[in-house]
Protein backbone atom coordinates (compact mmCIF):
# COMPACT_ATOMS: atom_id res chain seq x y z
CA UNK A 1 0.00 0.00 0.00
CA UNK A 2 0.85 3.64 -0.26
CA UNK A 3 0.34 6.57 1.47
CA UNK A 4 -0.41 8.55 -1.86
CA UNK A 5 -3.44 10.47 -1.49
CA UNK A 6 -6.20 9.60 -4.09
CA UNK A 7 -9.37 11.89 -4.30
CA UNK A 8 -12.97 9.43 -4.07
CA UNK A 9 -16.41 10.68 -4.65
CA UNK A 10 -17.47 8.97 -0.99
CA UNK A 11 -14.31 9.87 0.71
CA UNK A 12 -12.69 12.70 -0.56
CA UNK A 13 -8.77 12.75 -0.07
CA UNK A 14 -7.76 9.86 1.19
CA UNK A 15 -4.52 7.58 0.87
CA UNK A 16 -5.09 4.14 -1.19
CA UNK A 17 -4.51 2.43 2.54
CA UNK A 18 -7.15 3.55 3.86
CA UNK A 19 -9.62 3.59 1.07
CA UNK A 20 -9.19 -0.36 0.92
CA UNK A 21 -9.66 -0.68 4.28
CA UNK A 22 -12.76 1.59 4.08
CA UNK A 23 -13.93 -1.11 1.60
CA UNK A 24 -13.10 -4.08 3.05
CA UNK A 25 -14.45 -2.93 6.42
CA UNK A 26 -17.77 -1.37 4.77
CA UNK A 27 -17.26 2.03 6.30
CA UNK A 28 -19.91 4.13 5.04
CA UNK A 29 -18.84 8.26 4.22
CA UNK A 30 -21.21 9.43 7.06
CA UNK A 31 -18.45 7.25 9.18
CA UNK A 32 -15.24 8.81 7.76
CA UNK A 33 -16.78 11.98 8.30
CA UNK A 34 -17.24 10.92 11.87
CA UNK A 35 -13.84 9.96 12.06
CA UNK A 36 -12.68 13.52 10.90
CA UNK A 37 -14.35 14.68 13.91
CA UNK A 38 -13.39 12.70 16.35
CA UNK A 39 -9.39 11.79 15.30
CA UNK A 40 -8.83 14.89 12.89
CA UNK A 41 -6.99 15.72 10.00
CA UNK A 42 -3.32 15.27 8.70
CA UNK A 43 -0.89 11.91 9.25
CA UNK A 44 -1.26 11.64 13.08
CA UNK A 45 -4.82 11.61 12.77
CA UNK A 46 -4.71 9.19 9.45
CA UNK A 47 -2.83 6.95 11.64
CA UNK A 48 -5.61 7.05 14.26
CA UNK A 49 -8.32 6.53 11.96
CA UNK A 50 -6.70 3.43 10.63
CA UNK A 51 -6.18 1.86 13.75
CA UNK A 52 -9.98 2.79 15.02
CA UNK A 53 -11.91 0.76 11.78
CA UNK A 54 -9.42 -2.01 12.40
CA UNK A 55 -10.07 -1.70 16.10
CA UNK A 56 -13.52 -1.48 16.00
CA UNK A 57 -14.25 -3.61 13.24
CA UNK A 58 -17.26 -6.63 14.26
CA UNK A 59 -17.90 -9.23 11.80
CA UNK A 60 -16.06 -7.74 8.49
CA UNK A 61 -18.22 -4.43 9.54
CA UNK A 62 -16.90 -1.54 10.47
CA UNK A 63 -19.17 -0.13 13.91
CA UNK A 64 -18.72 3.44 14.63
CA UNK A 65 -21.28 2.59 17.63
CA UNK A 66 -18.57 1.12 19.21
CA UNK A 67 -15.86 3.96 17.85
CA UNK A 68 -18.04 6.08 19.38
CA UNK A 69 -18.41 4.82 22.78
CA UNK A 70 -14.71 4.20 23.51
CA UNK A 71 -13.87 7.60 22.26
CA UNK A 72 -16.03 9.11 24.90
CA UNK A 73 -14.47 6.91 27.59
CA UNK A 74 -11.07 8.55 26.06
CA UNK A 75 -12.32 11.50 26.52
CA UNK A 76 -12.08 12.24 22.79
CA UNK A 77 -15.61 13.32 22.35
Amino acid sequence: MSDQTINTDAYGNVTDEQYQLYKERNVAPADHDELLSVYGYGDAARAQILAAVREFTRDGMYSGWHMAQAAQRRGLL
